[in-house]
């Protein structure tokens, strides 16, 4: 009776080694999934040319209005901040954006800092929130479809004010904010629109039940437009929407003209923290691979066999085999 093994050595240690490998590669996964989607998913909505993204609004601010650029971070940057949010960014990094801006404009005022060459720095935030679901078709260049809209659940929580989401008809939209003259009418989209309201949330383009298009939280400088096919790439195919959008960015900064920028910090913000986390990243890594090594030499040990075969064993398998 044969009794060796029907694998030879190094095929046993290619699987095991294999395995383990897999082993540890699933568990990074599912610590760092999320970080991953994040860097390699699909472009940020400012660089996306497909009918829901801002590669028109972008290339329409850099050209007629662009920003006065320098090395700081653009989050600190006091042109107009324009976030574009997805459904699956977190609202508590939109809040420390908003906050981190009210809090720099506060400070310049309270220290009746002014910009040398102008006039005091106001540091506006504009939100364009997300609507359409879209998804890449197979072998298409690139090219995506629409699959439906956003939850409205998750969107009123992008919004850093208390707000209810409403549906609004464009016969029922129009212009009703009289402090913000220089706003000009959008050529307005053949659908329902997305609004909001709310006691902190002031109307700029709102409709006859209160509900804001766009409007202004609070008394700060942090607008948020609900519905994004006022400006996204589709609208801007219309001459009427692309100045009305360049007469937004005026109107909310009229001091600077409406010079404003693209954040794209939102769509690469880390992920989640996690015990694989914890385990992979400094300062318990050391730790982690100290644990790796010694269960590597363990096994390398435990593989081997420690000094010569017992005589008595190995006639016992002789008579056995018999």
């Amino acid at each position: 009776m044969n009794q060796s093994s029907p694998f030879a050595a190094r095929t046993v240690v290619i699987l095991v080694i294999g395995g383990a490998l897999l082993l540890l590669a699933s568990i990074l996964m599912s610590g760092f999934g999320d970080e991953i989607a994040r860097a390699t998913g699909e472009a940020p909505a400012a660089d996306r040319k497909d009918g829901a993204g801002y590669h028109a609004f972008q290339r329409l601010v850099e050209a007629v209005q662009p920003p006065d650029y320098d090395d700081v971070d653009p989050r600190e940057n006091a042109a107009i901040l324009i976030l574009t949010p997805t459904e699956a960014t977190r609202p508590a990094d939109i809040k420390a954006i908003v906050d981190k801006r009210i809090a720099m404009a506060s400070a310049l005022s309270d220290g009746d800092a002014e910009d040398e060459d102008g006039p005091p720095l106001r540091y506006p935030t504009l939100i364009i929130l997300p609507k359409w679901q879209v998804e890449k078709l197979p072998l298409q260049g690139g090219r995506v479809q629409r699959t439906g809209e956003v939850d409205g659940t998750k969107l009123q929580q992008l919004v850093p004010a208390e707000a209810d989401w409403h549906v609004e008809d464009r016969s029922d939209v129009g212009l009703v904010a009289d402090d913000y003259p220089a706003l000009r009418s959008f050529a307005l989209p053949d659908r329902g629109l997305n609004a909001m309201a709310g006691d902190a949330i002031t109307p700029l383009i709102g409709a006859r039940d209160g509900a804001a298009v766009l409007g202004q939280i609070g008394s700060s400088d942090t607008f948020v437009l609900a519905d994004p096919d006022l400006v996204n790439n589709r609208a801007l195919a219309d001459q009427r929407n692309a100045k009305a959008a360049l007469a937004m960015l005026r109107a909310i900064d009229p001091e600077h003209d409406g010079r404003a920028l693209f954040d794209r910090s939102l769509h690469y913000t880390r992920g989640d923290r996690n015990l694989v986390k914890l385990l992979f990243l400094p300062p318990f890594l050391g730790v982690t691979l100290a644990l790796i090594a010694a269960a590597v030499l363990a096994g390398i040990a435990a593989a081997g066999r420690f000094g010569p075969r017992c005589a008595r064993s190995a006639r016992w398998r002789r008579a056995s085999a018999r």
